[in-house]
């Protein structure tokens, strides 16, 4: 299962191993359905994110939430050549729903003055093996379009884009747009096999015994994890069933919060997470009172990109008090680790991440609690407003990078586990430029984590994800250790490659002092730990210390230095 990073990029056991991925290309092997990318070096990474107009022709890969990229890129730019006006653009996407769902959001006021008039937004069809729905606008306007691709996440996928390529014959524009319900066929047995799966993994080896276990039907498939997160507070709404504000508890992924800010009645966010329990205990009450009730709180378990581990306990016992549902997002623990159907209503999973583990499919799940008192209700809205937006060859791949999700899972946890508990002891050194390791198995929080973690059994002990994080001293020894760690450097997480990434300073750079006051710092690297063999990935976390450290004393060696020793990184070209 594991190999050594030396062994795996041409290096001997006695050195650091360098990164051989050209800039811009995904995790090897790279296909054009990589979903993310690497960018060495903390300022090319920041100059992409503050410039995305410059450079972005030199990336590769990219992943497929960030906007329509390759096949994508390349599908939709041969439906506007031959079907739109020269000044007009479009997306794409597999259903009608998310079409005129992304039209109304480009129109909505909440766009304020990138708002777009009716009369310049339209909707076309194109038919070739399956059927395509094109959101067609002015293409100045693009930028008001392309954060709902980014954050409902229902575009279309690569293999989407690549099988119309391969069928741009057979394009047909639809002249009878009227169809009741749409979407794409759900034409292989993996739909049920990946669903199965799923249920299977909730069921097995749980906290407590329960009445009824998950089944299939409880599972809800979607193109990406986002998309099930937009999905589920869009049917809440559509449904109007179960009115009422909602609350995201702790810091969240990017995007989240730009969901309930556009798609939720009323939004109320508290990013502190535990240290805002008081707080929230006080603003449900005051709603109540008020009579306004709440409709869901959603949370992170642990919370991205710092992984704090909130009190489900508390959290259960105020929705029970104030009659409100609890969502958990449970991708960085994974399901096969940690079982909180004994809190969760919903279980939402972006199952791109380490249920797929190769960094070449998308997806995302919802999943219905059987034992909720709120099932029913659950089962009938999802039921009604489930529309198949995943693609066939989509699912396929899904399936087969899911058949060892236990045994990749048991290494990633241990690997995470070794470097967080390796890196720790550092915080109490003063000659050392780490002040802060995040990790779920570590520090107070591990008391809220501890009670769901499943019993072990022969074939899986469960563990604390594969995520950590670690904050340096100041931005240049953070600079120092991001640019010395030999690993792959870009977005994602739960792959087979270790990925690194200043996640808050390249996402949250335009609201620092908001995520301050949430405890986030610009000087954390994010790391996701991959599938490599442990004594290599220790070497390469204590190089990058080193380096970091030598900054802090004011003796780094230099760029000539580096270069001598075999460490130079490979900038992109920018343009």
């Amino acid at each position: 299962m594991a190999t050594t990073a030396a062994e795996t990029n041409g290096e001997s056991k006695d050195t650091v191993p360098t990164i051989k991925t050209p800039s811009g290309y995904g995790l090897p092997p790279t296909t054009p359905y990589s979903v993310t990318f690497h960018i060495p070096s903390w300022a090319t990474l920041m100059y992409l994110v503050e410039n995305p107009e410059k450079g972005m022709d030199a990336i590769k890969n990219s992943y497929p939430r960030f906007g329509p990229w390759g096949l994508v890129k390349e599908l939709t730019g041969a439906i506007t050549s031959d079907y739109l006006q020269k000044d007009q653009a479009c997306l794409l996407f597999a259903s009608k729903d998310s079409a005129l769902a992304c039209r109304d959001f480009v129109m909505s006021e909440k766009r304020g003055d990138k708002k777009i008039s009716s009369e310049d937004v339209h909707i076309k069809a194109f038919d070739f093996r399956i059927r395509l729905w094109a959101v067609v606008f002015p293409a100045k306007k693009t930028e008001a379009a392309i954060p709902f691709w980014q954050d409902a996440g229902t575009g279309i996928s690569s293999r989407i884009s690549k099988d119309c390529l391969d069928r741009c014959h057979l394009l047909t524009p639809v002249e009878d747009l009227t169809v009741e319900k749409d979407g794409l066929p759900m034409d292989s047995p993996a739909f049920e096999v990946v669903k199965a799966r799923i249920a299977e993994h909730l069921n097995r080896s749980p906290i407590t015994a329960r009445p009824k276990s998950v089944a299939s039907t409880d599972v809800f498939l979607y193109p990406t994890g986002m998309a099930a997160i937009y999905q589920l507070q869009r049917y809440l709404n559509d449904s109007g069933a179960r009115p009422g504000s909602t609350i995201l508890f702790g810091f969240a992924f990017h995007s989240t919060p730009h969901v309930y800010k556009q798609w939720s009645s009323t939004f109320k966010w508290f990013g502190r997470g535990n240290d805002d329990l008081d707080e929230l205990e006080a603003y449900c009450a005051g709603e109540i009172e008020a009579g306004r009730p709440i409709q869901a709180l959603w949370t992170e378990f642990p919370s991205n990109p710092n992984l704090r581990v909130h009190d489900l306990k508390r959290l259960k016992a105020l929705a029970d008090k104030y009659e409100f549902m609890i969502f958990i997002d449970e991708t960085i623990a994974s399901f096969c680790s940690v079982d909180l159907l004994d809190v969760a209503d919903v279980l939402l999973t972006s199952l791109t991440k380490s249920f797929s583990g190769y960094a070449d499919v998308m997806g995302g799940s919802i999943v219905l609690n059987p034992n909720s008192k709120h099932h029913a209700t659950l089962s009938q809205i999802c039921q009604k407003g489930f529309i198949n937006e995943y693609f066939t060859t989509d699912i396929e791949t899904l399936e087969q990078n899911s058949r060892d999700y236990l045994a990749r899972s048991q290494v990633l946890n241990a690997n995470a586990h070794a470097i967080a508990t390796y890196l720790a002891p550092l915080v109490n050194d003063p000659s050392s430029p780490i002040t802060k390791v995040s990790y779920p198995s570590l520090g107070p929080d591990t008391k809220h984590y501890t009670p769901y973690l499943r019993p072990s059994t022969p074939e899986f002990t469960p563990g604390h994800g594969c995520l950590l994080s670690i904050e340096l001293s100041t931005l240049e020894t953070a600079t120092a250790f991001y640019d010395n760690l030999h690993v792959h450097q870009g977005p994602h997480l739960g792959a087979h490659r270790t990925l690194a990434m200043p996640y808050v300073r390249a996402l949250h750079y335009k609201e620092m002092e908001w995520v301050r006051h949430c405890g986030m710092s610009e000087r954390m690297v994010r790391v996701s730990v991959g599938l490599e063999e442990m004594e290599g990935l220790r070497r390469v976390f204590g190089f990058a210390v080193e380096r970091a450290r030598e900054e802090m004393e004011g003796e780094g060696r230099g760029d000539e230095a580096v270069v001598e020793a075999g460490h130079v990184r490979p900038n992109l070209v920018l343009g």
